[in-house]
């Protein structure tokens, strides 16, 4: 594995503030999602905390809803108010699943 993506997800799983949710069938795994928490002090109104999806990888079936539902969860848990998720805009079949949630 390269570096750089060891520091990457080394990040997603160190510290209190991350988690990654993997989803598994029959021993294989099927999907995994990364989310982390973070503040945004520059708002107009208040302060917000929110999770932000980092990674999303799933073989269908309505693996993703499910593993966005833990990512939900997880977040409100920790006082966030909402999950953000940024998409390239050429991943139109993503859009279209997210566009679902």
């Amino acid at each position: 594995m390269p570096d750089c993506a060891a520091k990457h997800w080394a990040r997603s799983l160190e510290g209190e503030d991350g988690q990654i949710f993997i989803a598994e069938c029959e021993g294989l795994v099927v999907g995994f999602l990364t989310v982390a928490m973070a503040n945004e002090s520059y708002s107009f109104a208040q302060p917000l905390c929110f999770g932000r999806v980092g990674s999303v990888s799933v073989s269908g079936q309505g693996i993703g809803a499910e593993l966005m539902q833990l990512a939900h969860k997880w977040v409100a848990e920790r006082g966030g108010h909402e999950v953000r998720l940024n998409v390239w805009a050429f991943n139109q079949a993503a859009h279209r699943q997210y566009a679902e949630l």
